[in-house]
């Protein structure tokens, strides 16, 4: 059954030739992806959303992106957007397993629908996308040509500020892993104001969320599990271990947002500092979604961005 296409600009809609599709992974779950291409892409950018993110919310990036002839790919996570959900009954409840798997998921799909293309493959990830895309990186060298983040999600000061967190958050995931983290709960128009304030000071872009959620209750995500909160404070470990960074070898871009209250930015400087090849963009003005910002902060990162892909795919 079609969405409910809300009342937005435009460019916050489905671009000319979109089209969508579904790919199973291992386990057998369904998971969705939207694309859309030029005639003659000179790469393939594959965006990597934040939790509780879904296709329809990057369709101004992937217009912006056509228009530098780049082809784009979204992949919705296991768990959110029209993807699979982990926990039937209870379809909001933003759970997770091991953050690898989502990793494994993306390889799974870039072999089957992007390879074929034989074109280079860039990254561009947002938060928690980014925290799985630099994990994709480590286990899977070789596959993008260059990868950019926004406000990557390396350490979660909610988290880490617990006396004995690693143990706390294990305890509490095996005694309660798929209920609601303390103070969590279901997607609320409610919450729509306090949200907007923490994720973007565009007052356009800023709604955009919601605006898809209202009239589309099944991309609807609530707060996260304990086992959300474990398993993302788990890859934030695993990726603070010494020779991780150092192994990964791909130009990144990151881009550290000055308004940030979601990521740990500290954790993010220090990881840029171990990566071998890597370019620092600090938006002082920026909330923690940068793509979704005011167009003096999104266009500086876009135009980092497209200087990346243009350097890297000089030498390709």
């Amino acid at each position: 059954m079609p969405l409910v296409v809300p009342q937005l600009e435009e460019r916050f809609l489905e671009p000319q030739g979109w089209q969508w599709g579904f790919f199973k992974n291992k386990q057998g779950c369904s998971l969705r992806f939207g694309t859309v291409s030029p005639a003659k892409p000179v790469a393939a950018v594959i965006l990597l959303p934040g939790r509780n993110e879904y296709a329809e919310k990057y369709f101004e990036t992937a217009r912006d992106l056509l228009k530098n002839n780049l082809s784009v790919w979204i992949l919705e996570w296991q768990g959110q957007g029209l993807s699979q959900r982990f926990i039937e009954r209870y379809p909001q409840r933003c759970h997770s397993r091991a953050f690898i798997r989502h990793a494994d998921d993306l390889h799974e799909f870039i072999k089957a629908h992007v390879k074929p293309a034989g074109i280079p493959i860039l990254m561009l990830a947002h938060s928690m996308g980014a925290n799985i895309g630099t994990r994709f990186l480590y286990k899977y060298p070789g596959v993008f040509t260059a990868a950019a983040m926004t406000s990557p999600m390396f350490g979660i000061p909610a988290v880490s500020k617990v006396p004995a967190a690693a143990a706390v958050s294990f305890v509490l995931y095996l005694l309660a892993g798929k209920k609601y983290a303390f103070g969590q709960k279901n997607w609320s128009e409610e919450d729509e104001n306090d949200s907007e304030a923490v994720f973007s000071f565009d007052p356009l872009r800023a709604k955009i969320h919601h605006a898809w959620l209202r009239g589309n209750p099944e991309l609807r995500s609530g707060g996260a599990t304990f086992g959300w909160v474990y398993n993302a404070f788990a890859s934030c470990r695993f990726l603070q271990r010494p020779g991780i960074l150092e192994a990964i070898h791909t130009p990144c871009l990151v881009g550290v947002a000055g308004k940030e209250n979601i990521v740990d930015n500290n954790a993010i400087r220090i990881a840029a500092s171990r990566l071998p090849r890597v370019r620092l963009l600090e938006l002082p003005e920026s909330g923690h979604e940068i793509l979704m910002e005011r167009d003096d902060t999104r266009n500086q990162f876009l135009r980092a961005f497209l200087l990346l892909i243009r350097e890297n795919l000089k030498t390709t």
